[in-house]
């Protein structure tokens, strides 16, 4: 029973840890458009970085579109990587999760900028529309990929190891679990913090950029919104 139980907690912590995996790669790649953006000037109409929810930054007008498209891709890739130094930290399985993310984000993006040329409405698909070569497009984004599997692997296996040995004791596996579905509930708070920080009263972000990621860059019409949230309700 108690290896039963091991065994069901180990998978849940893999599990957390891969879902936070998921919500980080998706905000750095997002924030990326969005610091090149800032970089860039202009004016972002919507901004969308909730978890549970489809990231996307629209603006309108955009000067500077590839250079925003691409920054969503290339800090989604490097900044994942600057977590070296932390890779051998062994204690809660920080290092062994760092770089297995690490290893996901190069994989998952760049399968995103090699496919996404199927969708105009993606970064690939607006990059397409600005000029880029499809087939350059797929090259480097293949490329990325296949870097980002070899890491993967001997990443992931390092992790399963750290996960395997079963006889370590159930109230050792009990507090791991508990201190990575705590990390993921703080991290999950706060990403739902910074997107709130990034809309005014009517729904637009503070900060004057512009941009767009997931949606067309040129064209856009009137966007409207939903009312503001609470938060940022005018006080009579």
């Amino acid at each position: 029973m108690a290896n039963d139980g091991n065994h069901l907690l180990k998978i849940a912590i893999l599990l957390v840890a891969i879902i936070w995996m998921w919500l980080a790669m998706l905000l750095t790649h997002e924030l990326g458009h969005v610091a090149a953006a800032i970089l860039t000037g202009g004016q972002i109409t919507s901004i969308e970085l909730r978890p549970g929810h489809l990231p996307h930054t629209l603006v309108n007008p955009n000067p500077r579109p590839s250079v925003v498209l691409w920054s969503g891709f290339l800090v989604g890739w490097i900044a994942p990587q600057l977590t070296a130094p932390l890779w051998k930290i062994e204690r809660g399985l920080i290092g062994p999760v760092l770089r297995a993310g690490a290893a996901f984000c190069l994989l998952a993006g760049g399968v995103y900028l090699a496919a996404g040329g199927l969708e105009r409405l993606t970064d690939t698909g607006q990059l397409v529309l600005h000029g880029w070569p499809l087939p350059l497009l797929i090259a480097v984004g293949v490329g990325v990929a296949v870097l980002g599997y070899v890491r993967s692997r001997s990443a992931w296996i390092d992790l399963a190891k750290r996960l395997e040995p079963p006889d370590a004791p159930l109230s050792a596996d009990w507090r791991l679990a508990i201190a990575w579905g705590a990390w993921l509930a703080v991290w999950i708070v706060g990403q739902q913090g910074l997107h709130l920080l990034l809309q005014t009263p009517d729904q637009r972000p503070i900060i004057p950029v512009m941009f767009v990621s997931g949606s067309i860059s040129r064209g856009l019409g009137p966007i409207e919104h939903r009312s503001p949230p609470a938060l940022f309700r005018r006080l009579p």
